[in-house]
């Protein structure tokens, strides 16, 4: 697998990928959950402009591995001011 993490993006917290591209014939890219983090790590006030900077960072994502937002399947997202939706958080 094939690590990736645009220069265009603000960098991940810890050691991991912001997404990573399966071995040739695959044609799999797969997305950590993205934050509203601009690349220079600022954050927006509003949460639209956050959505707005998450989905530019998956594209960004998407282009790193040669592919584009037609390739996007599946995009499951919540604000996390409600909580996370899979446990006490």
């Amino acid at each position: 697998m094939r690590q990736l993490s645009p220069a265009s993006i603000a960098p991940p917290f810890a050691r991991y990928a912001h997404g990573v591209e399966c071995p040739a014939g695959w044609r799999i890219a797969r997305t950590s959950g993205q934050l509203g983090l601009a690349a220079d790590g600022t954050v927006p006030d509003s949460a639209l402009d956050q959505a707005w900077i998450c989905f530019a960072n998956i594209t960004a994502i998407l282009a790193e591995a040669g592919m584009g937002p037609a390739c996007r399947r599946g995009m499951p997202f919540w604000p996390m001011s409600h909580g996370c939706p899979h446990r006490r958080c």
